[in-house]
């Protein structure tokens, strides 16, 4: 029985492991194993002033947009600001853009209804067809607001001028998001707000005890034992689903071998760039959805 590792917990992963099997049948192949390695997991970050206060200014129609580009960054506002947050955003006229279906799907959960979505379920697609209309090519960003850290309640702004701007993008994401939607908004004529809402933790046993792992699921130290062949449970891993760069890197390490490493399928073109730093075999998916990671992992078995 072919087997194929995938770095997320066992309820998100469901979709994914129906995709895989339904096309394996179609295709004529036995079933295949899944296991499920959450090598990080979300944790949101402690309640900031400075936070409630970019709320404060969405609420007083500060931003044109806000972004979010993951559900762990819709679930992270959820807990942080209630049932409040949907209500700002809302009141002050911000208009939602979202990464793609998942995030859509945690939107509407706390009653939020994107009013974008791309077609190319990415930051770079979301770039690609992002609405200008209100955008101004000639405006700059302070370079305070490019700071990894949470903006201050005055965004360097001023409050005043915030609210006269009308062109501000509220970007919400976690501590290890790359730049490219922030520095793409500002190409386009936007001032981009950075809101640091979540951060990744490595999922050991201090965060993720084994008693409270669910069925499949395997902690960070058995699944580094799988990709290696040791340990009891050593049965070959035949394919890697990478669904992010940092739970591919905290799975195979920094040094990893290639010839030793299973194949990866990449889940965008960031995972895919890690795939190529670490010197890995792999696949990108043509987008984020289960359907596609089941394909390009297919793939990598028949070409095994």
């Amino acid at each position: 029985m072919a087997r194929v590792l995938l770095t997320r917990t066992a309820v998100q992963g469901v979709p994914f492991e129906r995709a895989l099997n339904d096309l394996a049948a179609e295709r004529g192949m036995p079933k295949i194993q899944v296991d499920f390695a959450p090598m990080q997991l979300p944790r949101t970050v402690a309640p900031e002033y400075s936070l409630f206060s970019l709320v404060s200014l969405a609420a007083e129609g500060a931003f044109l947009w806000a972004t979010f580009t993951s559900a762990n960054a819709v679930r992270s506002c959820a807990e942080l600001f209630g049932t409040s947050f949907a209500w700002a955003l809302r009141d002050g006229g911000t208009r939602i853009a979202c990464v793609g279906s998942a995030t859509a799907r945690a939107l509407r959960e706390i009653g939020l209804e994107p009013h974008f979505m791309p077609e190319k379920q990415d930051a770079l697609g979301m770039l690609a067809e992002f609405p200008t209309e209100g955008a101004n090519p000639e405006l700059g960003i302070p370079e305070s607001l490019r700071k990894p850290q949470n903006t201050p309640e005055s965004a360097a702004l001023g409050w005043d001028d915030m609210l006269s701007a009308q062109v501000s993008v509220l970007v919400f994401e976690g501590t290890n998001a790359r730049p490219t939607l922030r520095e793409g908004l500002v190409g386009l004529g936007f001032r981009a707000v950075r809101a640091v809402v979540y951060e990744m933790v490595p999922a050991t046993a201090s965060v993720l005890e084994a008693s409270v792992l669910e069925a499949g699921e395997i902690s960070c130290v058995n699944a580094r034992e799988l990709i290696a062949g040791t340990g009891s449970n050593s049965a070959a891993v035949d394919v890697i689903v990478a669904t992010a760069p940092s739970r591919l890197k905290e799975l195979v390490g920094e040094n990893p071998n290639p010839e030793r490493t299973p194949p990866v399928a990449a889940i965008g073109s960031t995972t895919a760039r890690m795939c190529e730093d670490l010197g890995l075999r792999h696949r990108t998916a043509a987008s984020p959805t289960p359907e596609a990671l089941a394909l390009a992992a297919i793939e990598l078995l028949h070409s095994a």
